[in-house]
């Protein structure tokens, strides 16, 4: 979970027997059951100047550290007592603007509490959500036809957020995303009166809890927005959960969602040790406006290991499928994805300047049907990623394109003036290439350069 902000300590020395790292965990920022006497540990160093990576346990390449079940033991832990840990963080901020010759002053108080009931159960509660600290989103020009992604950054919808992630969507749809809550479509905050949150496990699974209350909006009054989510072990490794939404924060009437999912997997596939997994999943809406129950299934299938890598994965979202507490890229398609990957490890493949640790071959595909049975578009990459021994990186992307404008689109280019170009309905086709020269972060100055051109639409980038 890389949410996770424990408090923790750390010093290293590098002396005459190597580099040495000692690293403080105190109890109490970690929950466990105290009746066990034996923890399930990995971890790993990485050495960049010699584009190593060393594991304690399981060192395999093309594996994660995090599957846990390749995690060591650590063993003869007696006698711990949990912690019911609570964290407290009052905030005050102050503002002051001067414009159009008046002065124009701004005060916030608010108050963050997070409390560990016991190792499985921990609380969260915040009254007037403070922003100030929140890193800013990275600046980014749409010229596509659909909505921009944003990662969520704000540290109370951080923590334990992977128990919300759905069906193993990452891209869309997305039945919940936690920046529809707080902030507006165009980014800019909303004030969040209070909300609080609940999260922790159970034998056999794991649960989260939010609700958040709304200040009163123009036209809108103020919102009341929750989602709640379980999610139940199904052996080892794999499970089944449920997921619900509800709340409409950006305009009148109500919006909710209720989906299932299952999640199979297998570090240990085949004689190869492939780590497979596949997902599959169904959402549906209920919305004030919209009618009938407008829905979303799909699934996708991937297996890996150092030398291979194949994802495939296939979905159906229906016209005005549009959770509003989630995120959906485009309705009223099937889309097909599919993404090859064959990586060779050449043995004496020594050029100058450029000793050679690895080849990537890859392969990726997106085409997308509108329900109609007509085209929308399909892109298709071919590539090759080349690696040094020493962390150096070369790699070559084609990029074609098709895309059926089904009506004019204008796309903005221009955030301040309004400049823009509106493109006409039609068929379009294009292609283009990218060369990106990475050097490994080990050198004093590390470097990423990206030279790309060719068409775009009708014009050229």
């Amino acid at each position: 979970d890389s949410s996770w902000d424990g408090i923790w300590d750390a010093r290293c020395r590098l002396d005459e027997a190597g580099w040495t790292i000692e690293i403080v965990l105190p109890f109490k920022s970690l929950s466990f059951d105290p009746g066990s006497s034996t923890w399930g540990l990995n971890f790993r160093r990485s050495i960049p100047r010699k584009n190593e990576s060393i594991r304690w346990n399981h060192p395999v390449r093309g594996d994660t550290i995090y599957n846990m079940k390749d995690f060591g033991e650590l063993r003869g832990l007696a006698d711990l007592k949990p912690v019911r840990g609570l964290e407290l963080r009052p905030f005050l901020a102050f503002g002051y603007s001067h414009r159009s010759k008046e002065d124009h002053y701004d005060e916030q108080a608010g108050l963050d509490l997070a409390y560990r009931f016991n190792p499985r159960l921990t609380a969260q509660l915040s009254y007037k959500m403070d922003f100030a600290e929140t890193e800013v989103d990275s600046r980014r020009i749409n010229l596509s036809r659909f909505p921009l992604f944003f990662p969520e950054k704000r540290d109370f919808f951080l923590e334990n957020n992977s128990i919300f992630t759905f069906g193993g969507v990452f891209r869309s749809p997305v039945a919940f995303h936690s920046r529809r809550i707080g902030l507006t479509e165009a980014g800019d905050p909303l004030d969040i009166l209070a909300a609080a949150k609940l999260s922790g496990s159970f034998d056999g699974g794991r649960f989260g809890l939010i609700d958040a209350h709304m200040d009163e909006q123009p036209g809108l009054g103020s919102k009341n927005l929750s989602v709640g989510r379980a999610v139940f072990d199904l052996g080892e490794e794999s499970s089944w959960g449920i997921l619900a939404t509800n709340g409409e924060p950006h305009a009148a009437g109500n919006n909710s969602l209720a989906g299932i999912d299952y999640s199979y997997r297998n570090s240990e596939f085949t004689s190869a040790a492939l780590d497979f997994q596949a997902n599959f999943y169904l959402m549906a809406i209920e919305a004030d406006g919209v009618s009938g129950n407008p829905a979303a299934f799909g699934s996708s299938l991937s297996a890996r290991n150092d030398e291979w890598y194949v994802y495939a994965g296939a979905e159906q979202v229906d016209d005005q499928f549009d959770p509003a507490l989630g995120y959906v890229r485009q309705d009223d398609i099937h889309e097909y994805d599919l993404f090859v990957r064959r990586r060779h490890r050449p043995e004496n493949l020594n050029p100058p300047l450029f000793p050679i640790d690895s080849i990537d071959l890859e392969f990726e595909g997106n085409a997308v049907i509108r329900l109609d049975g007509s085209l929308d578009s399909w892109q298709w990459e071919p590539g090759i990623e080349m690696e040094s021994k020493s962390g150096d990186e070369i790699e070559f992307i084609h990029f074609l394109h098709r895309e059926n404008l089904p009506s004019p689109h204008v796309m903005q280019y221009g955030e301040r003036t309004g400049e823009s170009v509106t493109l006409r309905a039609a068929e379009y086709r294009w292609s283009r290439s990218a060369l990106i020269l990475s050097s490994s972060e080990h050198r004093p100055v590390s470097a990423t350069i990206v030279l790309s051109g060719g068409d775009y639409y009708d014009g050229e980038m």
